[in-house]
């Protein structure tokens, strides 16, 4: 019982050892400032090898193929050098090097379709491992292990599973500013969060908006999110999410129009319309809603354009 126990510790020590040369391979592929196509679509693969590792069970990990498990290492070792050549700009010629890297981006594709195979990739169930949530207290390392294994479920994962770790997620935002700073850095997360605003699950377009709502709450972070055009999906919301997800968009375009320079983008995207109906009840709003979207309205009228059209649209007469 013992050795099988420290068999399988060994499998999933031997994954997370391949996952953090991958990770530390793809930070450092950011230095590289030739062939950006050619890398990024490197990175890609490298991120998704990493998302499926991430999702298979402790169960197939224990007895996984030790030469499949070899190759990627190989392949890995194999893109390090590359990494290298192309930063120092040591590559003996532009056409072997875009060989090179056609090669290698041949070899995860190889690999990517293995390890789909070994898992079988009914994979996105409960059974899959679940990384332990390490303490406030823990190095960046062990927190950003974390975030990245949430990551995963979040782009592979089915509805359940997705939901699972957003409410993972919001918990630990939520205790500790230091998580939310390191997921901001991960390359893609933000852009998967508001992806998740089109989701047909309410359950997880409803936690999606929770982490949002923490996301907007600070300056920085919310400037990321307006600058890859996170109102348009929180208007759609508006139109056809459930009482808790227009609560919370609302929630969230209010922070985001608190500068009068944003008011643009909501009126733009007919987030006035949309608001005037819910203050108007016609959305069988609650007293909760209506209050919410009046607030989003009170900072848009800050733009003498917006308040004209909000008079004509009738406002007046909805608030009287």
């Amino acid at each position: 019982m013992v050795k099988h126990q420290q068999d399988t510790l060994a499998g999933i020590s031997r994954f997370r050892l391949l996952t953090d040369q991958i990770s530390s391979l793809i930070i450092i592929s950011h230095s590289i400032k030739v062939f950006s196509s050619k890398w990024a679509l490197i990175r890609n693969k490298l991120n998704n090898i990493i998302s499926i590792l991430a999702v298979i069970p402790p169960e197939i990990q224990d007895s996984a193929d030790c030469s499949l498990l070899n190759d990627v290492v190989q392949s890995v070792e194999e893109t390090t050098q590359l990494v290298h050549k192309c930063i120092e700009l040591s590559y003996t010629g532009k056409l072997l090097m875009q060989s090179d890297l056609d090669i290698i981006c041949e070899k995860f594709n190889a690999h990517i379709k293995s390890l789909c195979e070994l898992s079988s990739f009914d994979c996105f169930s409960p059974s899959a491992i679940v990384v332990s949530r390490p303490a406030t207290s823990a190095s960046n390392d062990d927190l950003k292990f974390y975030i990245n294994d949430q990551f995963s479920r979040f782009k592979i994962g089915n509805f359940e599973m997705k939901k699972q770790a957003l409410i993972c997620f919001n918990e630990v935002i939520q205790e500790d500013d230091r998580w939310l700073k390191i997921a901001m850095e991960v390359e893609g997360f933000v852009h998967v969060l508001v992806g998740f605003l089109s989701s047909k699950d309410l359950g997880v377009q409803e936690e999606v908006l929770k982490s949002l709502d923490m996301i907007c709450g600070f300056e920085l972070y919310k400037g990321v999110l307006l600058s890859i055009g996170v109102v348009a999906p929180l208007i759609r919301v508006l139109e056809c999410g459930s009482e808790l997800s227009k609560s919370l968009s609302t929630r969230c375009l209010m922070k985001c129009t608190a500068e009068s320079e944003n008011a643009w983008s909501v009126s733009a995207h007919g987030g006035v319309t949309s608001l005037l109906r819910i203050s108007a009840g016609e959305c069988e709003s609650s007293g909760e809603l209506v209050g919410l979207a009046c607030g989003v309205l009170k900072n848009l009228v800050g733009v003498d354009e917006i308040k004209r059209f909000v008079v004509e649209d009738g406002a007046l007469q909805i608030f009287v």
